[in-house]
This record gives structure tokens, sequence and C-alpha cells, in this order.
């Protein structure tokens, strides 16, 4: 999160509960990438594995790294 801090990007966590829109699905995690480039959001289960954890901060680092416009430019065109 000091990461995103450090950058002017605001990551908000939300668990994945059973008020949740995803609750009902099979994610596991999932990161938002909102129209507002300064706001972020996870989507988590409070249960969920490590590695899903770990994938999804991977998906972070790769929109840091990449930027706004690319990350969504690729994320479009990859299934």
């Amino acid at each position: 999160m000091l990461r995103c801090k450090r950058r002017g990007i605001h990551l908000q966590i939300s668990w994945i509960d059973d008020a949740h829109p995803y609750f009902y699905t099979n994610k596991m995690g999932v990161l938002e990438v909102t129209m507002n480039k300064k706001n972020l959001k996870l989507h988590i289960r409070p249960d969920c594995p490590k590695i899903t954890w770990h994938h999804e901060n991977w998906h972070l680092e790769d929109f840091l790294t990449m930027g706004w416009k690319k990350y969504t430019d690729i994320s479009k065109k990859t299934p």
C-alpha cells in the first residue's frame, strides 16, 4: 500500500462476504482498475489462499509499473 501512496493512488480493500457482488462467483480475488486513475479496488475473500493474495499483488505491481493507460489497454486485449 505504501507503493500506491507514494504515487498518489488510493487502494481500497474490500472483503468478499455474503453481501458482496462477487460472493456467488468463483473469484477468490479481483483487482479492479476504476476509470478514476487514482483509485484501485482490491476485492478478496478473507479465507483465500496465499497464492491468491500474491496473484492479485502481481496485478498491482504490473499496474504500478505500466501505468493506467498501458495496463488497461493490455487487460482489454487479454482474455
